[in-house]
């Protein structure tokens, strides 16, 4: 049997997988801690508006982070032979491609930091809060901008799985971030020094990420120069790009979309009232998802050696686990939250306890639509990878386009926790039957179906 310490000293491919997993914690952790710190230390020195435009510059970080059409996906699909191969000019031709094609991604975030007064407009922000979001937004798509031009390094390391040095760099550069906000905030220099701090573990994770890939020789030397080949390895890339290009822009779009309809429903008030109302259940999916990633892991060589009653065990196991946390989650959620809120908020924000079963639910439909949409990835389902993201796009501009019309906080929650549910149903869940015998394959079904079915009920009859 092996132990985790022993795990910490092999070289080999669980070896490296097991310290990549255990340092992605520690980003987890850091990331937890922080926004523990951060959110009330924004109250204590400002109100709960100001809270509430720092949010969205945060979510517009990451929304900008998943729309990459696809290119690290693809790219990280690709390194994995050439690296496993020994094959550095592969990889040289490879990584050439990668970096113009997020170079190209790096100049439209730079040309969009322009964008901020629109953007601002509509979020339906005011002046007092245009103020301080506009330049921010511009600094976030110029930080943004010069990610793009580092992730052919963090994908290169991704595929040999030695991201752990960046990991364990990024989770310093968010701790030390900490104390740095504290200061700022106590002297009055606002949200401008909180995100000088952003910027600070960032930068430390690009340095790292660059240094490490050089260092362990991964990306070969003389990939600036072009060759022969160069359009070839582009189109390559841009072809298995486009398997991830739609999950990469509809996904974005799902929280362009999400973040885009609560400010204006509530304004930056709603926006952190339903982050904070909401931070147990989404720190809990930020753990969940990485019991996920081994889940998939597991799957992935199962379907390479072909064992398909093996696979089709491991997936009732993952669904029943993911059962039970989430039933364990919706319970310590409703018990704890209100007090939770209280002692982290500092008694400022006010979250409608009616509302926690319908968080629930979003975080029944966000667990699920992630196992199977992973579960569809290893088998390499393209209609699925490709098709799921625009079903969820679509059902969640409907939804909240029927919340429109009565725009509030409840109505806000039942259309983003409703709207994953759709392609769980009617597209993702059918495709099961495929690979799983009939009798689980019913179980399945009837179990995803209770939860939307009571959401929809409740909401119609509070409508």
């Amino acid at each position: 049997m092996k132990l985790p310490f022993s795990l910490l000293q092999k070289d080999d491919r669980s070896g490296k997988a097991f310290r990549m997993l255990a340092s992605s914690y520690l980003v987890i952790g850091a990331q937890i801690f922080s926004t523990l710190m951060i959110f009330p230390m924004i109250l204590k020195f400002s109100d709960v508006s100001t809270l509430g435009v720092w949010i969205l510059i945060t979510q517009v970080g990451l929304y900008i982070s998943i729309l990459d059409a696809g290119v690290t996906s693809a790219s990280i699909r690709l390194f994995v032979g050439p690296l496993s191969r020994q094959e550095p000019l592969l990889v040289k031709n490879l990584f050439r491609a990668a970096f113009a094609l997020c170079a190209v991604q790096s100049v439209a975030c730079f040309a969009s930091a322009f964008a901020a007064r629109p953007v601002s407009t509509l979020l339906g922000l005011n002046e007092l809060e245009a103020s301080i979001f506009e330049p921010l937004f511009a600094a976030q798509m110029i930080l943004s901008g010069i990610s793009f031009l580092f992730r052919p390094f963090a994908s290169v390391l991704l595929a040999a799985q030695r991201f752990g040095v960046t990991n364990i760099a990024n989770s310093v550069g968010i701790l030390l971030a900490i104390p740095l906000s504290f200061w700022g905030l106590s002297h009055g220099m606002g949200l401008v020094i909180v995100f000088a701090g952003h910027c600070i573990s960032q930068t430390l994770s690009f340095i790292c990420t660059a240094l490490y890939a050089y260092r362990l020789r991964l990306v070969p030397r003389g990939w600036l120069g072009l060759c022969s080949s160069f359009v070839g390895d582009c189109i390559l890339l841009f072809k298995e790009a486009f398997n991830f290009m739609t999950a990469s822009f509809f996904n974005a779009g799902n929280g362009i979309l999400s973040s885009a309809a609560l400010a204006r429903f509530c304004g930056p008030e709603g926006v952190a009232t339903f982050n904070a109302g909401t931070k147990l259940v989404s720190l809990s999916l930020m753990l969940v998802q990485k019991f996920q990633d081994i889940l998939a892991v597991g799957f992935a060589e199962l379907h390479e050696l072909g064992r398909t009653q093996s696979l089709e065990r491991r997936f009732q196991q993952g669904l029943f686990i993911l059962l039970f946390f989430w039933l364990i989650v919706a319970i310590l959620f409703c018990s704890l939250n209100e007090v939770f809120l209280k002692i982290w908020m500092l008694n400022r924000v006010v979250w409608p306890h009616e509302l926690n079963w319908v968080i629930c639910g979003w975080f029944g439909a966000a667990i699920f639509s992630r196992y199977l949409g992973g579960f569809f990835t290893v088998v390499f389902d393209r209609q699925s990878i490709r098709i799921v993201p625009i079903v969820d796009f679509v059902a969640l501009f409907m939804l909240l386009f029927f919340a429109a019309f009565s725009p509030s906080l409840k109505n806000f929650c039942y259309a983003i926790a409703l709207a994953p549910w759709g392609s769980i149903l009617f597209f993702t869940a059918p495709r099961l039957k495929v690979f799983l015998s009939t009798g689980c394959f019913f179980c399945t079904i009837l179990l995803l179906m209770t939860v939307p079915s009571l959401l929809f009920l409740f909401w119609f009859l509070s409508f």
